[in-house]
């Protein structure tokens, strides 16, 4: 604890604690507030309340537990109790749900709360968590009849709320029949989720979800080899390490990562990292979790601040080409230096959880500086995850860098899929989507193979698409997504400044366009807007070869 206590005043936490006010009011979490999601489809006010209030009893137990002058008992009982108050855990969008996620996760903090401060709160308190706990989490669970679809699910569902089922019980079920009665159905189910994850360590969902997902597994792993003094270990299984190195498919550095579907830029959680390191070195994650002032690990909670040491962050390991073939993502680099080329590319299908219209997307980075970009996850309403989702452009095929063809783009469902090869030479790269089965049937494409080619010296880009279609579209678009940016030049488009840009060329008579979609960002609560640039060839044919280069910009480097 002494080294626990020097840890958290040298990563801040300490001097945060400084701010606790055990007098201040507890805020009730209000109807409306909870209502929002039914009335207008809106998550903002509930959860930001909602946040509030747990990042309170977090600090309120952080407290106690490194001994501040700050600590107050009864404040993190009064906590306590409040949650206990509530009436339902559950979140307004899973209302329909005996246990979601949300509640999953409020029964493991409050365990973890009890178990670590048990012998200092009062029994009265103590008896009622434990009492809402069983009444909101084991009991539901523990029926059989009780409707709950994420059992046996494969997304990062069953892994968090099983997580939320495991790591309470194990902490406060002191009969061992019944933890044994909870515990047998938890663990068949928890191996379902597992089934989510692709034969090469991929997760359809991304790095966020990864991150929530397998840091749940992980921290229920880790329990359960703790209470089971070694003989119950879920990460025994060869796929759990692929699984593990997945974030080292994604990230080209902190907080820069693969975006695909509902993904965000963001750093790993230092929790996941830290627990992955009982079972393999985790320098690597460790390197992609964000860093306090003094280059050390940036520690908020109990966990971290338990499992960590005083090191300084480990410098991330160096970036290389990376294939998951079965999952249908790839990244590609050029010759290292500072204006390395690296290009992300993705394919799979348009089935997936969290799922975007978006088979054969692509981002690129010339050394730190994003110019062709996927413009990540929307933010969550009702409409994200109803049957008006793919109206937003965010989700759309719309929003990505993938053609419409005679009006047709790319729509939702697991039979509109897309494969992914790569050749990686010496002078050249190359990643090869084949894209002849990712269209509705009625866009009349007979065969369509969308090449990357990777120039290793100078980092240009050659894109190729060979589309061959059963008749004469009336029209043809081919879309580019940036973030940067973006200006015409004759019949080229810049993107980026002189020194760290690139020029988008079509070597087919055609015009460009440029759309500016700034209100759907701000809709979305986006810093960048979307620059849609959209290529219509002069003359569309049945069957064509459509060559695009995208080349350094001469000139002298912009300043940043």
């Amino acid at each position: 604890m002494a080294r626990i206590r020097a840890r958290a005043r040298r990563s801040g936490i300490w001097q945060r604690l400084d701010t606790l006010d055990p007098s201040a009011p507890i805020p009730v979490l209000p109807r409306s507030a909870y209502r929002e999601y039914q009335r207008s489809g809106g998550r903002d006010q509930w959860e930001a309340l909602q946040g509030r209030r747990l990042a309170r009893l977090r600090e309120a137990s952080l407290a106690l537990w490194l001994g501040h002058p700050r600590a107050d008992r009864d404040h993190l009982q009064d906590l306590l109790w409040a949650a206990c108050e509530d009436w339902t855990w559950v979140m307004p969008a899973h209302e329909a749900l005996a246990v979601d996620l949300g509640s999953a996760g409020l029964a493991r903090i409050l365990a973890e709360i009890l178990h670590v401060h048990r012998a200092r709160l009062e029994r009265e308190v103590v008896s009622r968590v434990i009492e809402r706990i069983d009444e909101r989490i084991w009991t539901p669970v523990a029926d059989r009849r009780t409707p709950l679809w994420w059992r046996r699910g494969t997304t990062n569902w069953n892994l968090v709320c099983w997580n939320g089922v495991i790591s309470s019980a194990l902490t406060l079920v002191d009969d061992p029949r019944r933890l044994a009665r909870l515990l047998h159905p938890a663990l068949r189910g928890i191996a379902c989720g597992l089934d989510g994850f692709t034969s090469d360590g991929g997760c359809h969902e991304g790095i966020d979800y990864w991150d929530y997902g397998f840091g749940s597994y992980l921290h229920t792993a880790l329990a359960l080899l703790r209470r089971s003094g070694g003989i119950i270990d879920l990460m025994h299984a060869p796929h759990c390490r692929r699984i593990l190195e997945y974030p080292l498919a994604c990230y080209l550095r902190s907080p820069v990562r693969a975006v695909f579907g509902d993904g965000r830029p963001g750093y790993l959680d230092a929790e996941t990292a830290l627990m992955a390191g009982v079972w393999q070195d985790a320098d690597a994650l460790l390197a992609y979790c964000r860093a306090d002032p003094r280059g050390r690990l940036e520690c908020r909670t109990m966990h971290s601040l338990a499992l960590a040491d005083d090191r300084r962050l480990p410098s991330p390991p160096p970036v290389r080409d990376a294939v998951l073939p079965v999952l249908g993502q790839a990244r590609i680099q050029s010759a290292p230096g500072t204006q390395q080329t690296t290009l992300f590319v993705h394919a799979g299908d348009n089935g997936i959880p969290h799922n975007h219209n978006d088979l054969g997307s692509y981002f690129l980075y010339r050394g730190d500086r994003e110019l062709l970009a996927d413009p990540g996850g929307p933010r969550y309403t009702a409409s994200t995850f109803g049957p008006r989702r793919y109206d937003n452009v965010y989700c759309s095929a719309h929003g990505h860098a993938i053609p419409v063809i005679d009006g047709v783009a790319q729509e939702a469902g697991s039979r509109y899929r897309a494969s992914l090869a790569t050749r990686l030479g010496a002078t050249c790269k190359e990643i090869v989507v084949d894209l002849s089965n990712a269209y509705p049937r009625r866009a009349g494409i007979a065969s369509y193979r969308r090449t990357f080619r990777l120039a290793v010296a100078d980092g240009s880009v050659e894109l190729i698409e060979d589309l061959a279609l059963r008749h004469v579209p009336r029209s043809l678009e081919f879309r580019f997504i940036s973030h940067a940016e973006v200006r015409r030049f004759g019949k080229r488009i810049r993107l980026g400044g002189p020194g760290d840009g690139l020029i988008l060329a079509a070597h087919t008579p055609g015009v460009f366009t440029i759309e500016h979609l700034q209100a759907e960002a701000a809709a979305e609560g986006k810093a960048l807007a979307i620059r849609r640039i959209t290529f219509t060839p002069q003359r569309p044919a049945a069957s064509g070869s459509y060559h695009f280069t995208l080349r350094p910009v001469p000139g002298r480097r912009s300043s940043p």
